[in-house]
C-alpha cells in the first residue's frame, strides 16, 4: 500500500483518505497472501482461510464492496473483561 502512495500523484503532500488505497483489490490480495502464508486465525466472522481461499475471488470482492460503501461488520456484542476487585 505505501509503494501506492509513494507513486501516486498526492495533492499537496498530503494523504487526505487511505480507504480508496486499502479496497484495492491488489492491496485486499496482498493482505490475504500474508494472512495464509502466517495461517492467520478465523476473525470476528468465523471464516477461516481455508474457506476464504476456497472462493477466494468472491470474498475478496464481497470485502472491496463493504470496505468503500462503509458497511464492514465488526465485533456485534460487547465482551466484558471483569476484574475481581
Amino acid at each position: 500500500m505505501l509503494t501506492t502512495l509513494e507513486h501516486n500523484s498526492v495533492r499537496g503532500g498530503k494523504w487526505h483518505s487511505l480507504i480508496d488505497k486499502v479496497y484495492k483489490t491488489e492491496n485486499l490480495l496482498s493482505a490475504y497472501r500474508k494472512v495464509a502464508a502466517n495461517k492467520g486465525a478465523p476473525g470476528v466472522d468465523h471464516v477461516t482461510v481455508e474457506d476464504f481461499t476456497a472462493d477466494l475471488i468472491r470474498h475478496i470482492r464481497k470485502l472491496e464492496d463493504h470496505l468503500r460503501e462503509g458497511t464492514c461488520a465488526g465485533p456485534s456484542r460487547e465482551v466484558s473483561q471483569g476484574r475481581d476487585s
